[in-house]
């Protein structure tokens, strides 16, 4: 292959790897309407990556002992499961070339009207930190996991996971959509 053909090729593989906007979260106003124990929700999820598993049609790399170790993800990441009501969410999306993050943006304020269950540790782990009623703006995040199924608790429930707003994002408002 000569010099110039490689150089060539160059720019075309970088757009190739230009993996562009990711969504990583949303920025939310939502109230709290329950609170309960994340182990409530572990029988139907392991039901759920059992099924998963099994019916992909090339057998996917599994996390060895993964069932034997589910009761363990409760130690590990204790938490709570809440039930939030989502009155209106601006998703906040990192913008990526080459696997190096070159900006987060957030996108407008949407108006939306559901519940979402989410897990959180943000004020403590038990319920009585969680009072029915508390509204706010939070950050749900989407939580990745490595292995199948996710060893992060919140990715095996498929939950996101609601938190403070992050420091890098506090000072990012999400605009008002025009009238």
């Amino acid at each position: 292959m000569r010099v110039g053909t490689l150089f060539a090729l160059i720019p075309m593989l970088a757009a190739a790897c230009d993996s562009g906007p990711i969504p990583s979260g949303e920025i939310v106003t939502a109230t709290l309407k329950a609170c309960g124990e994340t182990g409530r929700m572990l029988p139907e999820r392991v039901q759920y990556w059992r099924q998963s598993i099994e019916h992909q049609p090339v057998p996917p790399p599994v996390r060895p002992g993964w069932e034997a170790s589910v009761s363990s993800m409760l130690l590990e990441y204790p938490g709570v499961l809440l039930t939030v009501h989502v009155s209106r969410q601006a998703t906040v999306v990192r913008d990526r070339t080459l696997g190096q993050t070159r900006g987060i943006s957030v996108e407008p304020w949407r108006e939306t009207d559901r519940d979402e269950n989410v897990y959180s540790v943000e004020f403590g782990t038990d319920c009585e930190l969680y009072p029915v009623g508390l509204s706010g703006t939070f950050y749900l995040s989407h939580m990745g996991g490595s292995g199948l199924p996710p060893e992060h608790l919140a990715a095996f429930l498929g939950v996101k996971q609601l938190m403070r707003v992050p420091s890098p994002f506090r000072g990012i408002e999400p605009p008002e959509v025009p009238k």
